[in-house]
């Protein structure tokens, strides 16, 4: 076997990441302040450390378990990578499963093969041009006063034809995901795309409350599965604790619960 292009130091639960005293732990062992490391842990999640020296590994992971948090080393070629998962639009959950449409046929992902439940509001930001319009009375003072073309030249271009600006856009979107075991193809919900037909006559008319109540019908079949932080949110109540800052964010706290599926 070749050399493994790098070791993981993996902290073995969930219920035990706290970025901020995981970060005054690994301050006295790894370079960087408390909130550089910190920062980096809220992104990272339970992946705690990479390096491609398995000494190294070894001695950040004793360290950080003496601390009392658990951890494992986890090398590169063992770690499970999850394919993207399919996108429906529309499902219906059931005593067995969830069903859905896949082309002309039905398909059905049985509960039994779900590993993981991750839901999350998730801060979608994005950029777009936007042409602001010129201001018109500038247009209308060098028309009516018959002012020069030196004159006109020396007032801004874009005070007479507008210009172009960035526009940041901040909207939530909502994730609801299945991963499943090597049997069956994960899928995810997101809910502004979603048909909500199979809430029946409690369907309303708002994205987030009907979310909800199908992440309820899910969540019921599905008691003993490893949730995300956004599902045991959502399982509790509390919906502001769901939101993740974008979807990377969120993708990678479930590609570390994944690795967390291999470990008794």
């Amino acid at each position: 076997m070749g050399r493994e292009t790098a070791y993981f130091v993996v902290l073995r639960r969930p219920e035990s990441f706290e970025p901020e005293k995981l970060a005054e732990t690994l301050m006295s062992i790894l370079p960087g302040t408390r909130l550089d490391i910190a920062l980096r842990l809220r992104r990272s999640w339970g992946l705690l450390h990479s390096t491609p020296e398995i000494a190294e590994a070894e001695k950040v992971g004793e360290h950080v378990s003496r601390a009392g948090f658990e951890t494992f080393i986890l090398p590169a070629s063992e770690m499970i990578q999850s394919p993207p998962p399919r996108i429906l639009k529309k499902a219906v959950p059931g005593p067995e499963g969830l069903t859905f449409q896949e082309g002309e046929e039905p398909r059905r992902l049985p509960w039994n093969h779900v590993l993981i439940l991750g839901c999350g509001q998730v801060i979608d930001t994005s950029r777009k041009k936007r042409r602001l319009i010129g201001e018109a009375r500038v247009a209308r003072t060098l028309a009516t006063t018959g002012l020069s073309m030196v004159s006109a030249v020396r007032i801004s271009h874009r005070r007479i034809k507008g210009k172009t600006v960035d526009e940041k856009l901040t909207g939530t979107g909502y994730c609801l995901d299945l991963v499943t075991d090597d049997r069956a193809d994960g899928v995810r919900i997101a809910g502004e795309a979603f048909d909500y037909a199979c809430l029946g006559e409690r369907k309303g008319y708002g994205v987030l409350n009907n979310f909800r109540l199908l992440y309820r019908d899910i969540a019921r079949h599905l008691p003993d599965v490893r949730r995300n932080q956004g599902a045991r949110a959502m399982d509790s109540g509390d919906v502001m604790k769901s939101r993740y800052a974008d979807m990377d964010k969120y993708t990678r706290e479930i590609h570390w619960l994944r690795q967390l599926e291999t470990r008794p």
